[in-house]
């Protein structure tokens, strides 16, 4: 992620490929983080996340992903989809970080 607004939310593959799947909307560090996000689908929905110090080495993350009714009819499928995908995407960014 660019760490600026207006800046690319992209994946990064081994062989050094990038593809863009977002921009970033807000940058506030150490608070928050707002995103789009183009997944399979025409238009962006939009990922906020929240960091909250709890302890010196603890850190609430919390992620909102809204902006589904965008996708029209496909929208809460989508949503249903992701729920599912958000606990293993967190779990890895913990693993990664310990």
């Amino acid at each position: 992620m660019d760490p600026y607004v207006g800046g690319r939310f992209y994946e990064r593959y081994k062989d050094g490929e990038e593809f863009t799947i977002g921009e970033v909307l807000a940058w506030d560090p150490p608070g928050r983080v707002v995103f789009t996000w183009r997944g399979q689908w025409a238009v962006p929905t939009e990922v906020t996340v929240r960091f909250t110090s709890i302890a010196p080495s603890v850190t609430r993350v919390q992620v909102e992903h809204s902006r589904w009714e965008r996708l029209g009819d496909a929208g809460l499928q989508r949503r249903n989809e992701y729920a599912n995908g958000w606990p293993a995407v967190l779990a890895a960014l913990v693993n990664s970080t310990s």
